[in-house]
């Protein structure tokens, strides 16, 4: 269900989708009780219970032309993503790039 939302051409589908995933991240939590800028890993806590080609879209989404969906998409790559796994996409993005415009 993820990978249809975020894949979706419509942006409220994307939109849907960042905003579960938010959820599921602990994006949606109170933090009115708690300290959390002290621990920011507390968003990671879920973040290996998503799978990786749905990481791959939310990094992809990051270029999106919605700027909704790009900053929500920025977010959660900067606070919820595993960073091995956004060091590789952006690895793979970048030489991706160099062979076009080589």
């Amino acid at each position: 269900m993820m990978l249809n939302l975020l894949s979706s051409k419509e942006s409220e589908s994307k939109a849907g989708g960042l905003n579960i995933l938010g959820s599921i991240c602990g994006l949606s939590y109170d933090f009115s009780k708690v300290k959390i800028s002290r621990n920011l890993e507390f968003f990671k806590r879920n973040s290996e219970f998503i799978s990786l080609p749905i990481w791959q879209l939310v990094f992809d989404l990051q270029d999106d032309w919605d700027i909704t969906i790009k900053e929500a998409s920025i977010v959660l790559i900067q606070l919820c993503a595993p960073r091995d796994a956004i060091k590789y996409f952006n690895k793979c993005k970048i030489e991706r790039e160099n062979k076009i415009f080589q």
